[in-house]
């Protein structure tokens, strides 16, 4: 779970204009759910490294390398691609880097799928995540929460495929 600095919980995508590519980008399975599984393999080794009365925090611009370390190296070339073809229609989109969309994702992550409470910076600061409560669930639990998450972001890409190919019907 995300939270401001009153403790208030975030919604997992933003209402800015850049979210609109990383919402398309959930829909292609094969670029979200690699990153999103090496961003969470990330924070999992992190929470769990943690020593007594060690303070967890995540520095986005930090843990990229890591989490792209992760990936297979044709992550990049399908995520060109597809940048490519979304910037083609929407050229707002160009500008968006890998890195973007890595930073999008890690928000999503940690405000959707994480169980811990995850304080997000005050706006204009850097990007400095602090683990400022613990999961309320066990790790089961959590494995389990993750794998629901998953089915339901299966769906709703599907659901929105078949709109798409209904259309206003």
């Amino acid at each position: 779970m995300l939270v401001d600095t009153q403790g208030h919980p975030l919604d997992p995508i933003r209402k800015a204009t850049h979210w609109r590519l990383f919402e398309a980008l959930l829909q292609a399975e094969s670029l979200a759910a690699p990153l999103r599984n090496s961003i969470n393999e990330c924070v999992d080794v992190l929470v769990a490294e943690q020593a007594a009365g060690q303070e967890v925090v995540i520095d986005s611009t930090a843990t990229g390398p890591p989490v792209f370390g992760r990936l297979l190296a044709d992550w990049m070339a399908d995520y060109r691609q597809c940048h490519e073809e979304l910037s083609a229609t929407h050229p707002e989109y160009r500008g968006i880097s890998s890195e973007g969309v890595y930073g999008m994702m890690l928000w999503y992550v940690l405000a959707a799928d994480r169980p811990e409470r995850w304080l997000v910076p005050p706006a204009g600061e850097r990007r400095v995540y602090r683990l400022v409560g613990p999961a309320a669930t066990s790790s089961r639990e959590s494995s389990e929460r993750r794998a629901l998450i998953e089915v339901r972001d299966t769906l709703r890409a599907q659901l929105a495929k078949i709109e798409a190919i209904l259309g206003d019907d």
